[in-house]
């Protein structure tokens, strides 16, 4: 098992940057991340010339573009040394964090900007050989939607499940929505476990308020030293604690169990990393394109037991603070892997 790179927590992010999420915003991913730049230039008194490090994700809007980094960094006017893009989705963002953190650690670099933009509305048609495309489609077996209407109906016959428990989960997340500027307009109404249970079936027994709303957007961070930040005379920072990642979980397992996915791994592993066990987090913020997957976090990581038909009441108390959470930028999240069905 992995030491912790980050036991010293000498590696902290002064400054996050956010634009507002849109619908076919008609941006391009490096305009996107242009403008996340500017705020976290603002924020930290630095310039482009200060930037060494740069880290970027993949995005689908540029897939296919083998000189993405190379042209983003070109009109950005940066002079990278150390130049990092991620592509392993939507844990991306965090692993940038970690891999901008070691390059800090090695000496590659001084300043690393961590950015994450996107503009899916832009998207081109790229076909991928793999797993799913060869023996999944072929059958009807039609992408995500159909894989975790599948995955929560095989949840219900071996638990139980009750919707009302993942209702709770939709409207926690979209109170975060409602408390964030930057969230789209369209999202930043309230909603109830009626409304989560009324809206309409897309992949039975999965609903409207299961799925992810692909937008346009960007984020960002600056990761540096603790000695660096002191001296820049920064106020706030986040200082790292740890990271734990895992891709491909168990892929010499010719008949996998579903519910059993990386996080029982990494998210144990982060934990003991830092001295924390579940019952310290105050905040947790999982990302995934669905809710069943979110509850496979919730348990696997250790925040409930599996197979809980409804969420305890402490997680239901945390989940609140996750809500309240929301209204501002968390710059430290739970840093784990998502393993892909």
């Amino acid at each position: 098992m992995s030491a912790n790179f980050l036991a010293d927590k000498d590696i902290v992010i002064v400054a996050y940057g956010e634009v507002k999420n849109e619908v076919r915003s008609g941006k391009t991913a490096t305009e996107l991340s242009a403008a996340v730049m500017v705020e976290l230039l603002a924020k930290t008194g630095l310039t482009n010339r200060d930037i060494d490090g740069f880290a970027l994700t993949l995005p689908l809007s540029e897939v296919g573009n083998p000189w993405y980094s190379n042209v983003m960094v070109e009109n950005l006017g940066i002079q990278a040394r150390w130049l990092q893009i991620t592509d392993i989705g939507g844990c991306s963002i965090l692993g940038n964090i970690a891999r901008g953190a070691a390059a800090l650690k090695c000496g590659m670099a001084e300043y690393v900007f961590c950015i994450h933009a996107d503009a899916p509305g832009r998207m081109p048609k790229v076909e991928v050989a793999n797993y799913r495309s060869e023996f999944q489609e072929t059958v009807g077996y039609q992408g995500p939607l159909v894989a975790f209407g599948l995955m929560t109906d095989a949840y219900d016959h071996k638990y139980g499940l009750k919707p009302e428990a993942l209702g709770k989960l939709a409207v926690v997340q979209r109170n975060g929505a409602v408390l964030n500027e930057n969230a789209v307009d369209k999202l930043r109404k309230p909603i109830t476990v009626d409304d989560y249970l009324n809206s309409r079936m897309v992949s039975e027994p999965m609903r409207l308020l299961d799925c992810v709303m692909r937008c346009d957007g960007a984020n960002g961070v600056v990761v540096t030293t603790l000695e660096r930040a002191k001296a820049m005379g920064s106020k706030k920072m986040v200082r790292l604690a740890s990271y734990s990642e895992i891709t491909n979980y168990d892929p010499t397992n010719s008949m996998p169990d579903g519910f059993e996915t990386g996080f029982q791994v990494v998210g144990p592993d982060a934990l003991r990393k830092a001295g924390m066990t579940p019952a310290d987090v105050d905040m947790f913020h999982p990302y995934d394109d669905f809710l069943i997957a979110m509850l496979l976090k919730l348990e696997q990581i250790g925040f409930c037991k599996r197979g809980r038909r409804v969420l305890p009441a402490a997680a239901s108390t945390w989940l609140r603070r996750c809500a309240s959470s929301w209204a501002r930028p968390a710059a430290v999240r739970c840093p784990m892997r998502r393993t892909p069905w």
